[in-house]
């Protein structure tokens, strides 16, 4: 289970639509597909989801879901491969443009 912490309001649009990330576009705000770049950020401890904000919505991850844990450092061996395998744009750049 994790927690994810919101308003009110953009709690009840998740629970009609479900999670969606929004990004700035130059014609106006849109919605991502939500995989990989931007995401939901999530937490084990409800405590800290409630800093976030004042409702609390409590989630189940389905098995095969992807998820990225910011507390573990990357792996710098594959960093490296990625950056000879696409160049040094990978680091800098949106892999999608890469």
């Amino acid at each position: 289970m994790v927690y994810h912490g919101i308003s009110f309001e953009s709690a009840r649009r998740i629970i009609k639509q479900g999670f969606r990330v929004w990004q700035e576009y130059k014609d106006g705000r849109g919605v991502s597909g939500g995989h990989l770049g931007d995401g939901i950020y999530t937490t084990r401890d409800w405590r800290i989801a409630h800093e976030f904000g004042r409702t609390i919505l409590k989630a189940a991850i389905s098995p095969g879901t992807r998820l990225l844990n910011t507390t573990v450092l990357p792996d710098l061996k594959t960093i490296q491969y990625l950056k000879r395998e696409f160049g040094h744009e990978i680091l800098r750049k949106s892999p999608w443009s890469v």
